[in-house]
């Protein structure tokens, strides 16, 4: 908890310092939806959502293109019903209640955006490569909550993004994105595969 209060510190103090310069930084928030996708046909995932703090740099490089980069921090908590044991997933007896995956994520979001001639309206390309800090498993049994690590889980993860946006005054903007992670949820050759999938909005000062 320390480490991620540091992270959301050291952003909000370099867009606090960027707002009173000439400098392209974007300081935000994000919040959205999303949830596993190709699990096996036994699994039902739930849907779950997603809340991120975010950092981004602009670069125009052409007329109407701009670049960017940044850094950002995302938690993910996505509702199944399936117990995890090691790399696999089974369906969740009914003595098990509440099954989630929760993720935390320190992301580098990179994206190519194109605005329309009014200068106001864009859509974007990107990807997000990203790595997850001790994703858990966490449950209800016998009216106690349980959590464990999941030490078989991918912990580099890459997002292909789609989205669209607009300007807010002359330096905020506002997204929505939508996200497909190309890179498996579990490693390992007999793991249960699914990836994930979900929308994100996106609001940037």
């Amino acid at each position: 908890m320390k480490t991620l209060l540091l992270i959301f510190l050291s952003l909000f103090a370099i867009a606090t310092y960027s707002q009173n310069t000439e400098s392209k930084f974007n300081f935000g928030v994000s919040l959205g939806i999303g949830g596993p996708t190709g699990l096996p046909n036994n699994l039902y995932p739930n849907n779950g959502f997603n809340v991120g703090f975010h950092l981004a740099y602009q670069i125009p490089f052409k007329e109407r293109w701009v670049g960017s980069f940044g850094l950002a921090y995302q938690n993910r908590v996505y509702g199944i019903d399936a117990v995890v044991n090691g790399n696999q997933l089974t369906l969740a007896p009914d003595s098990i209640k509440y099954g989630t995956l929760n993720q935390h994520l320190i992301q580098v979001p990179i994206f190519i955006k194109r605005y329309d001639q009014t200068g106001k309206h864009f859509y974007l390309l990107g990807i997000i490569p990203a790595y997850t800090i001790k994703p858990t498993y966490k449950y209800r049994y016998a009216q106690k909550d349980y959590s464990k690590n999941l030490t078989e889980a991918n912990a580099f993860s890459c997002d292909v993004v789609l989205g669209l946006g607009n300007k807010i005054k002359e330096k905020g903007q506002m997204q929505l994105n939508f996200f497909y992670t190309i890179t498996p949820f579990f490693t390992g050759s007999n793991s249960t595969k699914f990836n994930q999938l979900g929308l994100q909005w996106v609001f940037l000062l």
